[in-house]
């Protein structure tokens, strides 16, 4: 005797709910950002910079005013030095803007803050190709680039 059963396909959705990152609760504070630059800017060389601020940014989130902070704060610290002067082991904008891009809170203020580190269309093309389509349209507000567009009447 051969009986086949017929089970139906199960269907379900799955819907993860993580609170979206606010520069009230998630950017880092005035005193880790002194700490990061300060540890940032005794580093022995540009490869160690660059390593100690993707290390910051892997964890942390930043708002535009932030990374404005970090970039003037490091060439202020590269004014002074002698090796800065003749720009050995310096952190320029685009280093800064390739490790904090994906980690900007206010995102609204990106491409201002990019037109202010990179002040070149070049330059501007040259990190959009670096981070990828992806990367660089990158929102925290809408990190999947998709829209939703609900059309129930009930919901206004």
């Amino acid at each position: 005797m051969n009986t086949k059963l017929t089970i139906p396909p199960a269907q379900f959705t799955y819907v993860a709910k993580k609170a979206m990152p606010t520069e009230q609760t998630d950017s880092l504070s005035e005193r880790a950002i002194s700490t990061w630059i300060a540890i940032i800017s005794h580093s022995a060389n540009e490869s160690d910079r660059a390593n100690w601020l993707k290390l910051a940014m892997r964890d942390h989130y930043v708002t535009v005013a932030q990374v404005k902070r970090i970039y003037h704060t490091l060439e202020d610290i590269y004014k002074k030095s002698d090796d800065m002067k003749l720009n050995i082991g310096r952190l320029n904008g685009k280093d800064i803007l390739m490790a904090t891009w994906s980690r900007v809170l206010d995102s609204a203020n990106k491409y201002s803050l990019l037109k202010y580190m990179l002040p070149s269309d070049e330059e501007m093309l040259f990190l959009a190709k670096t981070l990828g389509f992806m990367k660089f349209s990158f929102n925290l507000v809408n990190p999947t680039g998709h829209w939703h567009l609900k059309l129930n009447k009930g919901e206004r």
